[in-house]
């Protein structure tokens, strides 16, 4: 299942766990199962395109 929220903690894994914000033995793909599971089992409408603007400096 193709999830925005998944991806995103994927990509901040190792500065989330750096700063404390979970834990060293947090599971990626647990958390990407829970979503997945929770996203199955709840039939409600979820907004995942909005307008943000996020800019790239080299």
């Amino acid at each position: 299942m193709d999830n925005d929220l998944a991806w995103l903690v994927g990509v901040m894994l190792q500065r989330m766990k750096a700063h404390g914000v979970i834990n060293d033995d947090f599971s990626l793909d647990e958390f990407k199962s829970n979503l997945e599971h929770e996203a199955i089992n709840n039939q409600c409408a979820f907004i995942r395109d909005m307008a943000f603007g996020i800019i790239g400096k080299a």
